[in-house]
């Protein structure tokens, strides 16, 4: 075998074992995000929330639900009877989890909203800046001045018939 056959071979070996890795790594990533979505599925309610300095205890905050199902999500204000649905998805794999809010303005405008997020059991903590194109939030928390919200959440309690 010649030196450059020897290498071409080594190196078709090499990126099969790349591929490999990439699409070992990438169903481990589906994996985790089909766990998550089932962890994150049901309604969620509002127990306090701080938006740009202005925070509100879970009375206040109560009104405000989302609920997860599939890749479906819905957010309500239940003292105002405003509905918005849309999708979402999670990112993972970063420093932060990222979950990303998608809903319709209008007939065709998108509107994103990337939230760093934290669930703990029945505890969902959220953080998003309001301007849209604004990096992430480095941390959970929305001081006056901030043009950030930050919400925590409890999972809603399953009502019996």
């Amino acid at each position: 075998m010649t030196a450059r056959v020897l290498f071409a071979s080594q190196l078709a070996a090499a990126f099969l074992l790349v591929g490999w890795a990439l699409a070992t790594a990438a169903a481990g990533d589906d994996d985790k995000v089909k766990a998550e979505r089932k962890a994150l599925e049901g309604k969620w309610v509002c127990v306090s929330s701080e938006v740009n300095g202005v925070k509100r205890g879970e009375k206040e905050s109560a009104p405000q639900t989302i609920v997860f199902k599939g890749e479906s999500c819905t957010q309500a204000d239940e003292d105002t009877g405003h509905v918005v649905k849309g999708t979402y998805s999670l990112a993972l794999s970063g420093k932060r989890k990222v979950l990303t809010t998608t809903f319709k303005s209008g007939e065709t405008k998108e509107i994103h909203v990337h939230y760093i997020y934290e669930r703990s059991g029945d505890t969902l903590k959220m953080c998003c800046n309001l301007l849209p194109g604004k990096e992430l939030p480095a941390e959970y928390s929305a001081p006056e001045g901030s043009k950030r919200a930050y919400l925590v959440f409890k999972r809603a309690k399953e009502k019996k018939d």
